[in-house]
């Protein structure tokens, strides 16, 4: 089903949403249309969603760009864990309230982006969870003392995954924007935002002049990454601002709602969005300057200990030295099992000892998990997020090359993906650290120079992180690939990262 029709009719883009604890709680798939003209079918949407994110399973919520295919799924049956983000000017159609309802009753959890027209009825804001807004101020809580950042997590605790949510978990949140990750759209309006004079009616994005008027009822990209209002929405005027709340609860507006901020780009915004009441946030908190924060002693250690472990396994050493260095650090020795172990790796048996993990699988098998046990070992709970994309940014540029490298080459390519976020974990330059950790050349080029062959593919990811149509089609043609390649590629990544959690 990974070769559905529609992965070549839409561009797909994924990003986290973030608890006030910093655990990553839900992933947000964006599906933005190729071609407005073309009827998308809802069926093949849930069918593939459904392969991701199965019934019962990790939490997803479907931030779609098109209103045909919008107004599709609010009447289609949804599986529990899948949430709605739902434009107001959607939401406040008379219309579509019967199927409003009819999703809150099954459990799915609505979000409301954009502002509405007129005040929704209490009937319509009843059947909604979270309001998103894109902007510090636009959240309700007054300026209060940050909250406490989480504690480390015990030993036991934090030799899981830190990406992973608790199966039972329900999102916080979720927020209707994300900013492009390139840096020559930075000066761009997102189409994603959710808050402007001017409301794009699908996306939340500002009208732009001089666009062709749309179709009646129709939602058309004049250019890449711009959808044109398939009617205007004028904007609201501010709500009230709520009385001041502790910063240990989330703080909701006026009508009751918790609100998320989109677009978080860094630690230090994301502890202030939490700081002033926000439910959640929704963003890549990864672009902290480099020495902006300063890694904890736990971080140093862990790396100390894995990239000693890294260079043995490169030398090929005795198992009984490998064995002993891993043993200094129990909670690593277990994670390190734990990923060997998972769907994710196609084993058959059990692997019980570090020794047992060298003789089954060899050297350079062991090699790309221990640089995936390197990329998810902070006990920093403010990296959850970082540690998030490693792990997807290593299994997503293996699925990339897959149809032009060997597996050599894949291997590579994963590693280059795990360590890709290495800096901002232990805030460090690529070229320190990596004078301590033997990497392939390949990869060395694209994390050091920025150069080499591996470089457009983390382009590829980063336009796919930011969630950006225009760039994901400049990244893809760079790389000589089609929509429906990079995304089949992108949707196996993602199944791969919840078999590893």
């Amino acid at each position: 089903m990974l070769d559905a029709a529609l992965l070549g009719q839409v561009t797909l883009g994924y990003s986290p949403f973030i608890d006030r604890t910093r655990a990553v709680t839900a992933t947000r798939l964006t599906v933005f249309p190729v071609r407005p003209d073309v009827t998308l079918d809802v069926a093949q949407l849930l069918a593939l969603v459904g392969q991701v994110f199965p019934k019962g399973g990790k939490s997803a919520s479907l931030n779609v760009i098109s209103e045909s295919l919008l107004s599709d799924l609010l009447r289609a049956p949804l599986a529990p864990n899948l949430m709605l983000e739902v434009p107001a000017f959607m939401a406040s159609d008379p219309e579509l309230l019967p199927a409003l309802r009819a999703l809150h009753a099954n459990g799915n959890e609505l979000l409301l982006k954009g502002r509405a027209r007129h005040d929704l009825p209490k009937e319509v804001l009843a059947c909604f969870a979270y309001a998103a807004v894109d902007s510090l101020d636009e959240l309700h809580g007054a300026a209060v003392a940050p909250a406490p950042a989480p504690a480390p997590a015990p030993a036991a605790a934090a030799a899981r995954p830190p990406a992973v949510a608790s199966a039972a978990a329900r999102p916080q949140a979720v927020a209707s924007a994300a900013p492009r990750a390139q840096a020559a759209s930075a000066g761009a309006r997102s189409a994603f935002s959710t808050s402007a004079p001017l409301r794009n009616p699908i996306v939340g994005g500002p009208a732009r002049p001089g666009v062709a008027p749309a179709r009646p009822g129709s939602a058309v990209p004049a250019r890449p990454g711009t959808v044109v209002p398939a009617r205007p929405v004028a904007a609201a005027a501010p709500a009230p601002v709520a009385a001041p709340a502790p910063a240990t609860a989330a703080v909701a507006p006026p009508n009751g709602m918790p609100q998320v901020l989109a677009g978080v780009r860094t630690i230090v915004d994301m502890d202030a969005a939490f700081a002033k009441g926000a439910a959640a946030v929704l963003g890549w908190p990864i672009h902290d300057e480099i020495a902006a924060l300063a890694p904890s002693n736990a971080a140093k250690t862990d790396l100390t200990v894995i990239a000693e472990l890294i260079r043995r396994v490169d030398q090929e050493e005795p198992i009984e030295k490998l064995d002993n260095t891993l043993k200094g650090d129990p909670s690593l020795a277990f994670k390190l099992l734990r990923y060997i172990n998972s769907p994710a790796f196609g084993l058959h048996v059990e692997v019980s000892s570090f020794r047992h993990a060298i003789m089954l699988l060899g050297y350079g098998r062991l090699k790309r998990w221990l640089a995936l046990l390197l990329a998810t070992a902070s006990k920093d709970a403010n990296q959850k997020p970082a540690m998030f994309a490693a792990v997807r940014r290593g299994l997503l540029m293996e699925e990339l090359v897959r149809g032009s490298g060997d597996e050599e080459m894949r291997s590579e390519a994963f590693i280059c993906g795990v360590f890709s976020l290495l800096d901002r974990m232990f805030q460090e330059s690529f070229e320190k650290l990596l004078a301590n950790i033997p990497v392939p050349d390949r990869v060395h080029q694209a994390l050091v120079g920025g150069s080499g062959p591996f470089q457009p593919y983390l382009a590829m990811i980063k336009a796919i992180e930011g969630e950006s149509p225009s760039d994901f089609r400049e990244a893809a043609d760079t790389l000589l690939m089609g929509v429906a390649e990079v995304n089949s590629a992108q949707l196996r990544a993602l199944v791969a990262a919840g078999a590893l959690e």
